[in-house]
This record gives structure tokens, sequence and C-alpha cells, in this order.
């Protein structure tokens, strides 16, 4: 089934252009010349994707976003912003807008950018080239788009511009409490993820393998109410099969 994406542009020539590209890519396409009609138009249809441009007359791209946030029902729908000045996407990004592209777009930097936004990610928190590489080859394998970060001023910045439905925690990626660090993640946009702990040979104090030492970790993190604990040393299944399987569960 196609997607429905919304156009909101003032430019004549820029609609035309979206419009053919998004329909040979089999997008519907819907079209709102500035905020306003793009309110209007979200009065009876709800698209997978909103292209939005900012400078506008009657309504500009800022307070259509602000509009749109303010509706329970439509604050969920993702919004690429059409915009080449640094200021404002650097407000946008603030604000939490999915992604940028800048006029004028290539048609396969058109294609990639939605099909990130639409993508199921998945946010990986590691330092450890290791351990980071593994669990992102698990997390596509079972279909979703994986973006690392490997440390939690990054997380913080860039946090906002995507809603994650899984957050891997390499334990030794934290710098913070693990409370004060969940109590950061929880004010970002993520909306009940799935957190998992994904330890290894490179945490302090289970080097040697020790299944005590493993143990204290996983109850640890449970006792901060994270109960999706994995590591390889004990478990039964490989992570792709344990991780795919909690997602299933819910």
């Amino acid at each position: 089934m196609n997607k429905t994406i919304l156009v909101i542009d003032d430019e004549p020539d820029i609609r035309e252009v979206l419009a053919k590209r998004l329909k040979s890519l089999e997008w519907n396409v819907l079209i709102a010349e500035n905020g306003q009609e793009g309110l209007d138009v979200l009065k009876e249809n709800k698209p997978d994707v909103i292209l939005l441009d900012v400078m506008m007359p009657v309504m500009d791209g800022f307070e259509f976003y602000k509009n749109l946030k303010r509706n329970a029902s439509l604050a969920n729908i993702p919004v690429v912003v059409l915009t080449a000045r640094r200021l404002m996407k650097e407000t946008f990004q603030a604000l939490g807008v999915n992604d940028f592209l800048s006029k004028p777009m290539e048609a396969e930097e058109l294609k990639e950018k939605l099909d990130m936004v639409l993508a199921k990610k998945a946010l990986v928190l590691c330092n450890d080239s290791d351990a980071s590489e593994k669990i992102l080859k698990a997390i596509e394998a079972i279909g979703y788009k994986g973006y690392a970060m490997a440390g939690e001023d990054e997380l913080l910045i860039k946090g906002k511009s995507a809603e994650f439905e899984i957050i891997i925690v390499h334990p030794q990626f934290l710098k913070s409490e693990p409370e004060t660090f969940l109590n950061r993640a929880k004010s970002l946009m993520f909306e009940n993820p799935l957190i998992v702990i994904y330890s290894d040979a490179s945490v302090q104090g289970t080097e040697d393998g020790s299944t005590l030492a493993i143990e204290e970790i996983k109850s640890f993190w449970a006792k901060n109410k994270v109960d999706k604990f994995f590591d390889g040393r004990l478990a039964d299944e490989d992570f792709t099969k344990t991780l795919k399987e909690w997602i299933l569960k819910g």
C-alpha cells in the first residue's frame, strides 16, 4: 500500500517538482501552499510524513509545527523540514524535527531521507567498537535502522531528532549514574522504548566471565527497572534471536 505525504510549500515550482518526484516513488501526494492550508488538509487526512517549508505567507513553518505538536492525534507524524538556513535548522532541531532537506534536493536524497524517517529505529549507546558492531548487526538482522552514539553528550544533543523503538545500552557507555541517565533518556522523544542492557567481557568487573559478577550487573539494572539484559556468556540463544523475541512479546 502506497504511503501518503503532505507537501507544504508556497513556491509552485517547488511543489510541482516534489510532487512529480514523490509520485515516481509511488507516494500519494497531498499539497498545501502554507501552514494554515496544511492544518486544513490534516482535518480530513493523516499522512505518513509531512514535508514542510519554513518561510511562507499566512502561516509559516514554525507556527504550523507548533500547532501540529499541540494536537495529540497528529503530533507523531514525522516532519522533514525544507531549509538551507543553519539558524532555522538548529531551531527546528531543538524542537525535535525528524530530519531536514536543502533546496534544491536530488531525487535520491529525497528518497533516502524519507526511507530513513519511516524506518523502525534503534539507538545504540556504546563506545566499544567491537560491541557496537555486533549490536548493529543484530539490529539490522531484525529489520531496524541502527544509530550509534558514543557519548551521553551526543545523546542529549542529537537524541531529539528521532523516535527510537529500542535503546540498547552498553554499561561502559555511561558516565552518570543509571538513574540519572534513565531520567535523561525519558526526557527525550522516546515513547515507551524497549531498553536493553548489552553486557560482555569489556564490562568492568566481569572480565573473567564470572557468572556471579554478571548476575550482579543484571540485578543492578533490574533494580533500576531495566529487566532486559543480555550477556552472551550466559545466554542460551544469540543476541539477534533474543532481541527479536523481546520485541514480539512487546
